[in-house]
């Protein structure tokens, strides 16, 4: 007799259905609405069928995803939630079976042009998890961020030596069904985050002054979304422009589940508490020129959570209170925790009030 591979015998426990998910994408082109994303993964026996109907045609802008990098996308998080310790090897693809049409904003045809796709990548990934948790709720995670780039650069000789620096910015995964999102979290693409501040303060005209982790863009649940940061860098030559790369900004694909709230998304904040302070939250090219002295605030989003926040571990919340991650307000209003605290403000016992928690059903 011969024995299916591991992943297929995986796939057999999973009910026969249609599972499927979508989100929209910022607006790109002139239309002034952003293409969407739809997957439908079908489970018959022991293979998995992929099908993208519903999803936009190729856009002007190069975020189109090459065929093959959506179908890698999608193997990567199927195996992921079924395999994820197993060495990867081709046996555990061999189950998927892709309706890829041509034409679409994951199977472009020359001339929709393809560069920045890392974003229709994450979206795949992040919704193959919502897709799924209908099936294997115990096996996937929550949303997370969408990925963000900042470049700050000089380019006329006139104001000065000419620089570029480049860097994508980590923010905080889905939470998981046992488990909190991880921060400080980068999937989809390969490029280096998190520059040292002393490399970064060397060898660019700028100054890292702040630099932290923002609790308060993370989705709540039983088990809370990965936080994202906050990056200031202050400006310190004439000339300098900024560059932003962003997506996801008005429909968060850093979804909750099983009742747990979303992630909130990126955005940067160019000269933040001054009266010239702006919020990016699109792409832009080049904003600027930004003086000497400018702050430009790159804060990347937060992961959804996983589970009713009111079955949050009340001693999670209480610590999460004394670490100044949470507010005693936050912790009762979000997790029905009631935090009593000494003269000194410093959180002393913790109570799960039984009144709140069942206001809350």
């Amino acid at each position: 007799m011969e024995l299916l591979p591991v992943e297929e015998r995986l796939i057999a426990r999973i009910p026969d259905d249609e599972y499927r998910a979508s989100a929209r994408l910022d607006s790109y082109g002139t239309s002034g609405v952003g293409p969407t994303i739809s997957l439908c993964f079908t489970v018959a026996g022991e293979t998995i069928r992929v099908s993208f109907e519903g999803t936009s045609p190729a856009v002007s802008s190069p975020i189109n995803e090459p065929a093959i990098g959506a179908r890698a996308d999608l193997r990567a998080a199927l195996k992921g939630l079924l395999m994820p310790l197993d060495p990867a090897n081709e046996g555990h693809f061999m189950p998927f079976e892709f309706d890829q049409p041509p034409g679409l904003i994951v199977s472009p045809e020359p001339p929709a042009p393809c560069d920045s796709y890392g974003y229709v990548g994450v979206a795949l990934i992040n919704l193959s998890f919502l897709a799924l948790a209908h099936a294997i709720p115990d096996l996937c995670p929550a949303g997370g961020y969408q990925m963000l780039a900042v470049y700050i650069y000089r380019l006329d000789p006139r104001d000065g030596r000419p620089f570029i620096f480049i860097e994508p910015i980590d923010g905080g995964d889905g939470a998981r069904p046992h488990g909190d999102g991880p921060t400080v979290a980068f999937a989809g693409d390969g490029n280096v985050c998190n520059t040292p501040v002393e490399v970064l303060e060397t060898r660019y005209p700028l100054r890292c002054v702040r630099y932290e982790s923002r609790p308060e863009v993370a989705g709540a649940g039983k088990y809370r979304g990965g936080f994202g940061v906050r990056r200031d860098l202050q400006v310190l030559a004439a000339g300098t422009y900024l560059q932003v790369v962003i997506e996801s900004t008005r429909e968060s694909i850093a979804r909750g589940l099983a009742g747990g709230g979303d992630g909130k998304p990126s955005a940067v904040v160019v000269r933040p508490g001054t009266p010239g302070e702006v919020t990016v939250t699109d792409r832009v090219s080049s904003f600027g020129p930004l003086a000497h002295g400018d702050v430009v605030s790159v804060r990347s989003g937060g992961g959804g959570g996983w589970g009713d926040p009111f079955e949050r571990d009340p001693g999670a919340v209480a610590s999460e209170v004394r670490d100044e991650l949470l507010t005693v307000d936050e912790a009762k209003d979000v997790y029905g925790v009631v935090i009593r605290t000494g003269d000194d403000g410093a959180a002393i016992e913790e109570e799960a009030t039984l009144e709140l928690r069942q206001r809350r059903a």
